[in-house]
């Protein structure tokens, strides 16, 4: 197995580690824990709406040094 593919399998299991954690602190921590963790699950599941988000926020950044 190459390092490439072993670090793209490192990758998704750190993932995955992330997105269960994520779904506890959805379910069972407190208010504030709730929100971020909801928020964050949805950026993984809606990565283009991220990467959107991201570039709104760049483009918005530039005109403002203009």
């Amino acid at each position: 197995m190459s390092q490439f593919e072993i670090h793209k399998q490192n990758e998704i299991k750190k993932q995955e580690i992330e997105v269960r954690a994520l779904v506890a602190l959805a379910s069972f921590g407190v208010s504030p824990q709730k929100f971020r963790a909801l928020n964050k699950l949805e950026e993984i599941a809606y990565p283009e709406d991220l990467a959107n988000k991201i570039n709104q926020e760049i483009k918005q950044k530039q005109l403002e040094l203009l």
